[in-house]
């Protein structure tokens, strides 16, 4: 199978599952949870650690599916950037497996229990920003 098969049988899977699952009304938080749970969300990791273990290549195939489909991806900043690839890469073999779900589902701005988050006017969460 050529790079490109594996690339087009990705998409595929991406837009049955956005197909099926994707809903512009689903609160986020329970959207992000979905994400989380079905690795889509953060297809580069590992998927004992809520990943799909593809390559970036492969993980920007994603990213352009969801962009077509206009489905919300995954919460962006420094978390994701930075801490959570520290983790998966230098922490302990426990330290994905407990924090990896959350990061990949909740941000300071989707999640009230996030540390130094307050409830915002609208009910979501803020640190200031």
């Amino acid at each position: 199978m050529t790079g490109a098969d594996v690339a087009m049988n990705l998409r595929h899977d991406v837009e049955s599952w956005l197909e099926q699952w994707w809903d512009p009304e689903r609160p986020l938080r329970e959207w992000r949870g979905l994400l989380a749970d079905s690795g889509w969300g953060c297809p580069t990791w590992p998927t004992e650690w809520y990943g799909r273990g593809l390559s970036n290549g492969l993980a920007a195939v994603v990213a352009e599916v969801f962009a077509e489909v206009g489905a919300v991806g995954p919460a962006a900043g420094a978390g994701m950037a930075l801490a959570a690839p520290t983790i998966l890469e230098h922490g302990s073999p426990e330290s994905p497996a407990r924090t990896s779900g959350a990061s990949c589902s909740a941000s300071p701005a989707t999640d009230p229990t996030w540390p130094g988050s307050r409830p915002g006017p609208s009910g979501t969460a803020t640190n200031g920003w």
